[in-house]
């Protein structure tokens, strides 16, 4: 009796192929029926999530997405953002803090109501000096700054020029004010 239970049991085992296949049912009834996560059903298996991901891929199972749609920020909320980035020249990142949405939103809600994006970086130190026609000359505060700089404030201005095409004539005219000229 024992020979015949034994020879039946033998039988019944599952071949590897069956048995892995069996494994990817249960995994696809756990994250699918039952809710599961990719990690809860890694630690049940003894696997890592990234192969019970791949194994449900595989299976042809729709994985879920954490991600949430995006929603738009309120209208009166809208409005003030609008009036932050004009007015006040908030930048687009901190806006996104502000308000805790998106960079891409904030962008988005400025150019749908018609509002050129701004540059990125730091605005020009001296936005008149790009401004200057041929022998037009403006008066600016003398660089200030340690090391190199303070000695050779000139060459702030010449690679500037330099980054403009042009040429530009400096001259100090007190111990603060200089006087910058485009020659060419």
């Amino acid at each position: 009796m024992l020979r015949a239970e034994a020879l039946t049991k033998k039988n019944q085992r599952r071949s590897p192929k069956e048995e892995r296949y069996a494994r990817i049912s249960q995994m696809t009834r756990l994250y699918v029926n039952a809710g599961l996560t990719l990690q809860e059903i890694a630690v049940l298996y003894g696997v890592t999530r990234q192969a019970v991901s791949d194994r449900l891929a595989r299976a042809g199972v729709q994985m879920r997405t954490h991600r949430r749609p995006p929603t738009p920020p309120l209208e009166e909320c809208q409005d003030e953002m609008v009036r932050l980035y004009l007015d006040e020249r908030v930048p687009v990142y901190l806006l996104a803090q502000r308000f805790r949405v998106t960079n891409k939103e904030i962008r988005r809600l400025l150019l749908n109501r018609g509002i050129e994006l701004r540059q990125k970086g730091r605005p020009p130190k001296f936005p008149g000096l790009y401004d200057l026609k041929l022998n037009e000359s403006i008066i600016l505060p003398k660089p200030t700054g340690n090391g190199k700089c303070r000695h050779n404030w000139h060459e702030t201005f010449y690679s500037a020029a330099r980054r403009l095409g042009v040429r530009f004539s400096v001259k100090s005219i007190d111990d603060r004010t200089i006087q910058v000229t485009r020659v060419k």
